[in-house]
This record gives structure tokens, sequence and C-alpha cells, in this order.
């Protein structure tokens, strides 16, 4: 969510809680629930602010996490960048044979200082599932 967005809706519900007291003489009362109002709508923009970036740096992880597996799954399975999406699959899209498959787990446990279980290992059918999984492990 856009910071410039949620500001506008800070905005209204600012506007709302005028225009239903519209006619009313501001009390002290009232003025110390907008006061309330307005910080918590301010500590809102700042938690916002904050669930954005730990997106976006999840995002990025999850990006450097896919360029290192792409860059193994070129060295081992010998083949072009832009085969290697996401949503590739290494044995049908991608070729790799189960020897194959194995260098290639190999790889990324010694790229990422990881250890994956076999059981794990089996469940890596495709790439965004190595980069998922990866991801999880990872420090």
């Amino acid at each position: 969510m856009e910071k410039s967005v949620f500001h506008f809706n800070s905005y209204q519900i600012c506007k709302n809680w005028f225009k239903v007291r519209q006619g009313r003489p501001l009390n002290e009362y009232d003025a110390q629930c907008y006061q309330r109002i307005v910080v918590v709508l301010k500590d809102i923009v700042k938690l916002m602010g904050e669930i954005k970036t730990a997106i976006e740096y999840e995002h990025l992880k999850k990006e450097e996490i896919f360029l290192k597996i792409r860059d193994i799954v070129i060295d081992k399975l010998e083949i072009q960048p832009e085969q290697v999406t996401c949503l590739a699959n290494f044995n049908n899209d991608l070729g790799a044979d189960s020897l194959e498959m194995l260098e290639i787990i190999i790889a990324m446990e010694e790229a990422f200082k990881v250890e994956i279980p076999d059981v794990e290992a089996e469940k890596l059918v495709m790439v965004q599932q190595a980069v998922d999984y990866i991801s999880q492990i990872a420090t």
C-alpha cells in the first residue's frame, strides 16, 4: 500500500469525524478524542511504512536467492539464463535428471550454507519452491 493512498484515507477519517460533529461546538472531550485519533493515525502510517519496508526486504531477499539458484542451475545444466524462471520445473522444463538434481541440491547447500534433507529436496520440483524453501531456512 502506497503511503500517499494511506494519507488520503487518514484525511478522510479526520474529515468524516468533523462532518459527524458539524454544527456542534467542540468541547474538551471532543478535542481529546480527535487528538487520540490523530496519534493513532500517525502510528498506523509509521507501521504501514515498516510493513512496506519489510515486504520490500523480503522481495529483495527472494530475488537474491533466485539469482543464486539460477546461476547454479545454469552452471549444472548448461542452459541459457532465460530458461530459468520461477515457474520452471527442474525436470520437465529444464531437463534435469536425478543426478543433476542432486548436484543442484548440493550446490545450493554450499551456496546458502544450509542442509537440505532428502525428504525436503524431493519436494523441490520447481525453481520457486527452491527459492521459498531457501528463504525460509537461510538466515
